[in-house]
Formats: C-alpha cells, structure tokens, sequence
C-alpha cells in the first residue's frame, strides 16, 4: 500500500513554489513567455534536468528540480492567462 500525504502540509510545499517564483522575478523581471514554443521549451530543458536529478537519487536535487518545473509551469499558465502569448500581435 502506498504512503498517504499530509494535505495539511500542502502550505510547505506550495510557499516553496511560490519562492522561486518570486525569486525568479527579481531576478529576470516580470517578463512573459510569449510562444507556446517558449513554454514548452522551458519546461523540456527543466525536465530534463529534473531527469538528471532522479538518476543521481539525491532528494534534495530532485525536490529542486520539481520546484524549478513547477515555477515554468506556472510562469506559462501566468502568461497564458494574462493574453501574453503571440506577442505582438498585429492589429
């Protein structure tokens, strides 16, 4: 049988994404990706990071990446639901 999760420490993990999140900000600035080719590029380059983490088996690396992956993903559905995406469009 499979261990069970502690919903209530759901706050720990997502306060983790949401760090990254903010610290990637200030780091690169509130930009948008802009092309479903740039989410999906993003995310394959974290992801195959994320598949050099598993292959070391060190938990920490692979709990970074996963944070790392979750952070593209949301900076993408950020750009996608704030109409950033095909930037500029022509009128």
């Amino acid at each position: 049988m499979r261990p069970h999760l502690d919903i209530t420490k759901l706050d720990e993990s997502q306060q983790a994404i949401l760090d990254k999140t903010l610290e990637q900000f200030k780091r690169y600035g509130p930009i948008a990706m802009v092309s479903s080719h740039e989410i999906q590029g993003l995310l394959d380059e974290e992801v195959h990071e994320l598949h050099h983490a598993v292959h070391s088996n060190d938990m920490s690396d692979i709990r970074a990446e996963l944070i790392d992956v979750a952070v593209t993903a949301l900076w993408g559905i950020m750009s996608i639901d704030q109409g950033k995406l095909d930037w500029p469009k022509e009128d």
